[in-house]
């Protein structure tokens, strides 16, 4: 029996390790780990749109390089510390707010919270309606700009104060509860 429990940690272990991958291209350096996402779920897929380029479009080349860090859209670095917000950070920090401030011409700022926070889209606001109540929970492609579609989403100089997570984060409990039973 000991066994087999022995080997079905190790089966996972190698299972877990193996989604884990250092992307650092120093091999001296800190490890940088990237992990896959979740599958994408059939309702989400069902919703993509196909992007049709106008021959137009299709006719303009493209730059060899685009430096966002020197675009004035772009938020700044985020780091979403030990939780599974990769999705949310790539779809909601950098992609929708880049998309949004490019449009309205605003600026996404040098650092978080700075002169620019009204411009910056916390992740962890769309993260917490589907994680479960579980940081780790890993999510999707497509959740966060399906969340982006179905709730928006909020600035961050209004979802970090303290207060206001408090209350958000009771609402998220409560609503995940009644959606579980």
């Amino acid at each position: 029996m000991k066994t087999i429990i022995s080997l079905a940690f190790l089966l996972m272990g190698v299972y877990v390790y193996a989604q884990i991958v250092n992307v650092n291209p120093d091999p001296n350096g800190d490890p940088w780990i990237a992990g896959d996402a979740l599958p994408m779920p059939p309702v989400i897929e069902a919703e993509l749109h196909i992007m049709q380029l106008t021959p137009q479009s299709a006719a303009t080349p493209l730059p060899a390089v685009v430096k966002n860090n020197e675009l004035m859209y772009m938020p700044p670095v985020f780091n979403q510390g030990n939780t599974g917000s990769c999705v949310q950070a790539a779809e909601v920090w950098y992609c929708f707010a880049y998309e949004i401030n490019r449009l309205r011409e605003l600026c996404g700022g040098e650092e978080i919270g700075d002169s620019c926070k009204a411009n910056q889209y916390h992740p962890f606001f769309a993260y917490n309606f589907i994680n479960g109540g579980d940081s780790l929970c890993g999510t999707a492609s497509g959740s966060g700009s399906h969340n982006l579609n179905a709730k928006g989403t909020t600035a961050i100089s209004i979802f970090t104060n303290k207060h206001t997570v408090n209350i958000l984060r009771m609402t998220q409990i409560a609503i995940f509860k009644i959606l579980m039973c």
